[in-house]
């Protein structure tokens, strides 16, 4: 939801991973990431470079690229502007990552998962801007202002009114 509201901002993130009925607004994940690890791939982060500028980037807009924290070491080679961490309660990551039949524990991922925000945050050299994404579903808008005043584009509250549909997000909220 949160990579989907930048890219409807104008925030450039290439090809991405289409719709399914899991996530109907899409994933904004480049395909390619998933299966690429930074010591299998000679030349990255150009390969990343060249990737976007293949899939149409002009070098001069936002960029973005949603990723695990589990490609934090590899990611943070590209340098990005800043960091834009979510946040959600355990409860519904737990149901989301049963719901889509994630085939690892889902308390294990959760527990790493905190594990490994806790080293980003430690080792970021760059701004970190957490969203808890139950308030941007609400409408507060509050938190993730600031990571468009950071890159550079303006926020629009009709354009996150119009992306995020309570009714597609609702369900991952815990009430």
């Amino acid at each position: 939801m949160l990579a989907g509201l930048f890219a409807a901002h104008g925030v450039f993130f290439g090809r991405c991973k289409e719709p399914d009925k899991h996530n109907p607004r899409g994933y904004f994940e480049h395909p390619a990431i998933p299966g690429l690890r930074a010591r299998d791939v000679p030349g990255w982060p150009a390969l990343w470079w060249d990737a976007l500028e293949a899939d149409g980037w002009d070098g001069e807009e936002p960029w973005g690229i949603k990723h695990a924290t589990t490609r934090w070491r590899w990611f943070r080679q590209l340098k990005p502007t800043l960091i834009v961490m979510t946040k959600r309660p355990e409860a519904d990551v737990i149901a989301s990552l049963r719901r889509t039949g994630w085939k690892l524990n889902p308390e294990r991922v959760v527990r790493n998962y905190k594990r490994r925000l806790k080293r980003i945050k430690r080792e970021a050299d760059r701004p970190i801007v957490t969203v808890f994404t139950p308030a941007l579903i609400q409408g507060d808008y509050s938190q993730v202002v600031p990571a468009f005043d950071a890159l550079g584009v303006a926020f629009d509250p009709a354009i996150a009114d119009a992306w995020i549909e309570p009714g597609i997000w609702n369900r991952r909220v815990t009430p």
